[in-house]
């Protein structure tokens, strides 16, 4: 039986036909896998983007709960006069003294030495000493887990302050309660080499000027102190210097405050570190300068400059550390050498 060849015509172009069809068909179902890939692929990043939206806000939510609570500390201690209440705000406080950096209590350790919120005794004293009402919380380490903690306020005329022990954790009965009437800070210098104290004097007496405050002093290193007159004494880090071989030198006369002092210390551990790993050659330090371009209150980009010389030169070399301010505090941007 004989095929005419327009029936092989026919039949191949039906062949081309089906296959076109069978290719359409496929190509469609694989741009729609496609497509439902791209969709799926969109809804998971959109998830996994919600889903750190949301841990980021309720970090953030966390870390301004935090900080209301630290200010409601001082808040609910406003004008209150009854000591087991006050003890009992006080023993909310994180006995330790890294933790204490984030609330606004002014710490001193077990060396009474100030550890942090140096600032808020300085505002405290300004404030009060204007006659502006003013709060300050203290907090000082003695040993094996036992606290200090007194809470002082002064309403425009007189000075309250609660002082209460604290044992691992749990306010004790033993509280001691004192009121007065004048506030000074007297800074006595050259206690020992390169360091100086800070002496908190109350008494009961009006408009105490900082000579008398200084006889009071001497009163009580005689033992001779009146019972009105309350004496604190802290070694101040903010006028005086490290100690030892490690000093590095402050060469300009510039109030020492905590920013200025954070600074000092960075930049003077980052100078022994340099000096013995990267430095090739024997040097004399002077000293750091360029300290009072530490702002506290902008806390903008800073530059301070370490003053040596080679042993083999006459000439001064500078080592400078430019600073910049974060959440992670005072950190060196860049550092390098110059004439």
């Amino acid at each position: 039986m004989k095929t005419s060849k327009k029936y092989w015509q026919m039949k191949s172009l039906t062949g081309v036909i089906l296959v076109c069809i069978f290719l359409t068909a496929c190509g469609g179902e694989t741009q729609e896998a496609e497509r439902k890939s791209t969709v799926q692929e969109n809804e998971t990043v959109s998830t996994t983007t919600i889903e750190q939206t949301a841990e980021q806000t309720q970090e953030t939510t966390q870390k301004a709960e935090e900080f209301v609570q630290t200010d409601t500390i001082l808040e609910n201690l406003k004008g209150n006069r009854e000591p087991q209440t006050i003890l009992q705000e006080l023993s909310e406080l994180p006995l330790s003294i890294e933790e204490l950096r984030d609330y606004p209590v002014y710490v001193l350790s077990d060396q009474f030495e100030e550890r942090s919120g140096a600032e808020l005794l300085t505002e405290f004293y300004e404030q009060s000493t204007q006659g502006n009402p003013a709060q300050l919380l203290m907090a000082n380490y003695l040993y094996n887990e036992k606290w200090i903690l007194s809470y002082i306020e002064f309403d425009g005329s007189t000075y309250y302050m609660l002082r209460g022990d604290v044992d691992a954790g749990t306010a004790e009965e033993d509280y001691t309660e004192m009121y007065f009437r004048s506030l000074n800070i007297i800074e006595k210098k050259d206690i020992e080499p390169d360091m100086a104290l800070i002496m908190i004097v109350f008494t009961n007496q009006e408009d105490v000027s900082d000579e008398q405050a200084e006889q009071y002093v001497k009163w009580s290193e005689e033992g001779k102190r009146p019972d009105d007159i309350e004496i604190y004494y802290f070694l101040n880090l903010r006028y005086g210097l490290m100690s030892g071989d490690d000093e590095l030198k402050i060469l300009d006369e510039v109030e020492r405050t905590a920013d200025r002092m954070a600074v000092y210390r960075i930049a003077k551990d980052f100078t022994n570190t340099y000096f013995q790993e990267e430095y090739t050659g024997e040097v004399e330090i002077m000293g750091i300068k360029g300290l009072s371009g530490v702002d506290t209150d902008s806390k903008g980009d800073c530059t301070v400059e370490v003053e040596f010389r080679p042993v083999q030169e006459d000439s001064l070399s500078y080592l400078f550390m430019t600073f910049g301010y974060d959440e992670m505090g005072w950190t060196i941007r860049s550092y390098g050498l110059e004439k």
